[in-house]
């Protein structure tokens, strides 16, 4: 899962990688609605899957939280981010401690297992051991060790540079 804007090197190696250590074909899924940003209009989800089509198979979901993307692949291994990880531990994004506890017993029964990318993050790189999440979540981890993946790039990082290199060409810049 990801919002793939734009996609990078990043995403395909570790689509690369969780293929190589789960013997499984990894599919690309698409969110139309997440939780932490404005939905995505036609143009940016032809935009997004089309970047995709060369590297993948792409599912379009409109499953904003992982308890909605598992209900719809039981069983599945999700590959994320140490962030993304993070994010579905905040009992902010369930509306209490309790329903939180509640989601991620059901991502257990559902049979959710998630193999977890490392991130740079303010200067350093974390993995499971540099993080505190729930015993429940983090029994259905597997870290990806940095000395098999390590990129330091984000989408948010490329699109920043891309608007700053745009604004620097506007004319009547110095």
């Amino acid at each position: 899962p990801g919002a793939f804007n734009p996609v990078h090197q990043g995403h395909l190696l570790m689509k690369t990688v969780a293929e190589q250590l789960t013997g499984l074909t990894v599919d690309f899924e698409l969110s139309i609605h997440n939780v932490d940003k404005p939905c995505l209009d036609y143009f940016s989800i032809k935009d997004r899957t089309q970047q995709l089509r060369a590297h993948g198979n792409t599912i379009l979901t409109n499953a904003p939280t992982f308890i909605e993307k598992a209900r719809i692949f039981p069983h599945a291994t999700f590959v994320i981010g140490i962030d993304t990880l993070l994010r579905i531990d905040q009992s902010q994004y369930y509306g209490s401690d309790s329903r939180r506890d509640a989601a991620l017993a059901e991502l257990t029964a559902l049979g959710i297992q998630f193999l977890v990318f490392g991130r740079l993050n303010e200067g350093a790189f974390l993995g499971l051991d540099q993080v505190e999440i729930s015993a429940g979540l983090a029994a259905r981890c597997k870290m990806v060790p940095e000395a098999i993946f390590r990129q330091d790039i984000s989408s948010t990082t490329l699109r920043a540079n891309a608007a700053q290199a745009a604004d620097a060409t506007r004319p009547g810049r110095l």
